[in-house]
């Protein structure tokens, strides 16, 4: 079959599938019923289209011709409508047409709103999982919700947060908002289902905490720009026994309310946020104690009367605690942060010296964009200055460690601009070393050294290795046994390259020691790895030999080799010159050896015969 034949026999086939319902077509027409609503909100959009899903206020889904065939479609049906900067007054009066298909209502536009009959029938809209609405000026009423009701946000609410809510499934409740009308229910009724919730509070808040059983997540919005003179905030917050976050939001300063003592009893809670100045000046002697919370993460922002405390220290927290404050004007003095490991203050006008941290613990440091003043303390010396940020202040000095390091661009990012500028050039002390040839250790002192060292010639066994013995002050370099006298190394000091010299000491000959079969000659720099060069001068003859050594210190020249160079001519005198590497030795005259002769010297066997004709003598006499 060729190439043709083929692709029409595809083509008729996928023709025959589609015939079949086998395959879903490319577009289907949306539901009858649901077509005014969507043409007339596109109209007011300014879009004409002959399929309201291709536009994206609406998201459609394909529904099946029976249950029997799923695979086979008759139509689409709306599943999603989303409202947004539609910039008209437009009421939503019926959304029935939508109750067997919609599943997500999103309208974000207070000049858009829901008419009353859909909350009355909303027990219809039996797949719809989330709300999402700006504005609801009358109470939704008692209606029950769908069973798969699982959020609503309402920005903006008049109504009365009635029982409806918490007798239901919703699993997140938010309302952000208070219109006239608002108002609560004097008590929350039991509820096991409802994990998240955040409240506006304009009037007496309702008691009953200790009904919302499976609450994980409260958020109160105090909005003291109404009359709330007779508002206190509920001190029963030990009773949401399984509460990991809380936050409190206050829209003015004023008025302002005790700190309820009740938020430091509960042991679940990993999260408090509080954003305004709305809690006033704890009192004589108190202190926030977080102790019964494991590593807890306090967040505030635009507060200063919380945490100006009156003795130290104003926050108790267990080890490994967070904390970050914005905009937040308030004295370190009293303010312990050793426990917290990472803290984020930023916008702290008030001029003082950085407070103290756990410099061996910290995870993240950040004391920008306020008013901190003075040397910034030594302790960050031990700290990788990855870890914290300090720009923005008004800080005159840095300690040594950072004041060279702040030649790297990485380092000068995180301390400028201050009150002190980047050097011209990094600090080291050493910029060559020179070591023994058998090894040795030799330090370079210099500031916020990385423990990267890399060589770039590749001479890999005589790569020294470093280690750190002083932290970010002293380098030692620990040289294994090697040669030669301008090994290039790479490190790093603080994110800048440097280059390191390292020089093994250089063969000097200064002493020899004529034996029966060799000359030694003793010195130092002869090389323990590698061959050393012997050049040996008589008269007009040379010869050159490949020694090893074994201690760096001695080498040895074979009697028979020097024997052959003085067997001709005599009466001049030998000299050497040893090469290791790159580096060669003086000039060392050893002179006209007289070597002791082999027969002066008694073999054991000689030794042994002696001892037997001396003991028969003394035996027969």
């Amino acid at each position: 079959m060729n190439i043709k034949n083929i692709l029409v026999f595809v083509a008729l086939n996928f023709i025959v599938n589609i015939c079949n319902g086998e395959f879903e077509p490319l577009s289907q027409p949306l539901k009858d019923d649901q077509k005014p609503l969507t043409t007339d909100i596109l109209n007011l959009y300014g879009v004409a289209l002959n399929d309201p899903c291709s536009y994206d206020v609406f998201s459609c889904y394909n529904i099946p011709k029976n249950d029997q065939d799923p695979t086979a479609y008759v139509g689409q049906v709306v599943g999603e409508i989303n409202i947004s900067n539609l910039g008209k007054q437009y009421t939503i009066s019926d959304l029935s047409p939508f109750a067997l298909s919609l599943e997500y209502l999103n309208i974000i536009d207070d000049q858009v709103t829901v008419g009353d009959s859909f909350w009355n029938s909303i027990d219809q809209f039996t797949k719809l999982k989330k709300i999402r609405i700006s504005k609801q000026s009358s109470t939704i009423g008692s209606t029950s919700f769908p069973q798969q009701l699982e959020e609503i946000v309402i920005d903006n609410y008049g109504g009365q947060v009635s029982d409806v809510f918490f007798n239901s499934n919703l699993k997140s409740l938010v309302i952000n908002g208070a219109l006239s009308g608002f108002s609560y229910n004097t008590q929350f009724p039991s509820n096991s289902k409802l994990q998240n919730l955040y409240l506006v509070v304009t009037s007496s808040f309702p008691s009953g905490f200790d009904g919302l059983k499976g609450l994980n997540t409260l958020g109160l919005k105090i909005d003291n720009q109404k009359s709330l003179s007779a508002f206190t905030i509920p001190n029963e917050f030990n009773k949401l026994s399984n509460l990991d976050s809380l936050s409190f939001l206050f829209t003015t300063d004023n008025p302002v309310y005790t700190f309820p003592s009740s938020v430091q009893n509960i042991p679940s809670m990993k999260s408090l946020f509080i954003s305004g100045n709305g809690f006033a000046t704890p009192s004589s002697g108190f202190n926030y104690d977080f102790t019964k919370n494991q590593n807890i993460r306090l967040d505030f922002n635009g507060l200063s009367n919380l945490l100006s405390c009156s003795q130290k220290p104003c926050i108790k927290v267990n080890a490994n605690s967070k904390i970050g404050t914005v905009d937040s004007s308030y004295s370190f003095t009293n303010i312990d942060l050793t426990n917290f490991v990472t803290i984020h203050i930023t916008g702290n006008t008030i001029e003082q010296p950085l407070p103290a941290i756990s410099y061996d613990k910290i995870s993240y440091a950040a004391f920008i964009n306020s008013g901190f003043n003075g040397a910034i303390p030594d302790g960050y010396c031990s700290v990788n200055f990855r870890k914290y940020r300090l720009f923005n202040n008004k800080l005159t000095s840095a300690p040594s460690c950072l004041s060279c390091a702040m030649y790297s661009d990485e380092v000068s990012s995180v301390l400028l601009p201050n009150g002190f500028s980047k050097p011209s050039s990094p600090c080291v002390n050493k910029k060559e070393v020179k070591v023994s040839t058998n090894g040795a250790q030799t330090s370079i002192e210099g500031l916020g050294f990385e423990t990267n060292l890399s060589s770039t010639n590749g001479k890999i066994v005589i790569a020294p290795s470093l280690s750190i013995s002083k932290l970010n002050s002293l380098i030692t370099v620990n040289a294994f046994p090697g040669e030669g006298s301008s090994n290039l190394f790479k490190y790093n000091l603080n994110g800048v390259e440097l280059e390191l010299t390292v020089s093994y000491e250089p063969p000097v000959i200064n002493d020899q020691k004529v034996n029966t079969d060799s000359i030694t000659l003793m010195g130092t720099g002869f090389s323990t790895i590698g061959k050393n060069t012997a050049v040996i001068h008589y008269f007009d003859r040379t010869t050159t030999l490949y020694i090893t050594s074994s201690d760096s210190v001695t080498l040895n020249i074979p009697r028979d080799t020097i024997e052959e160079l003085i067997s001709e001519q005599d009466g001049y005198e030998l000299s050497v010159v040893v090469t290791v590497a790159d580096q060669v030795s003086s000039n060392y005259t050893i002179g006209n050896p007289d070597f002791p002769s082999s027969s002066s010297i008694l073999s054991p066997m000689s030794i042994f015969n002696i001892i037997l004709v001396s003991l028969c003598f003394v035996l027969y006499f």
